[in-house]
């Protein structure tokens, strides 16, 4: 996933940083490092890992927690 479709995929939800974070478990600098695919110093690039791709597609599918059993589903996440 580029930097470019993880922005467009929070600007489709119309969500803040602030509200992205929350959705997807990570802090609101994260989501800033993932839209800009580098560093502030420009020292290396930033991947967006796995587990918050996966993250963004549970919610594409309406899935807003999982306990291991059972699927809660959104109602439009931030939780």
């Amino acid at each position: 996933m580029t930097p470019q479709q993880f922005r467009a995929w929070r600007d489709r939800h119309g969500w803040s940083r602030e509200q992205t974070g929350q959705a997807l478990g990570i802090s609101a600098d994260s989501v800033v490092l993932y839209e800009r695919g580098a560093r502030k110093d420009g020292s290396r690039p930033v991947e967006i890992p796995k587990r918050v791709r996966l993250a963004m597609a549970a919610i594409e599918l309406g899935i807003a927690d999982y306990d291991g059993e059972e699927m809660s589903r959104r109602s439009d996440v931030p939780v």
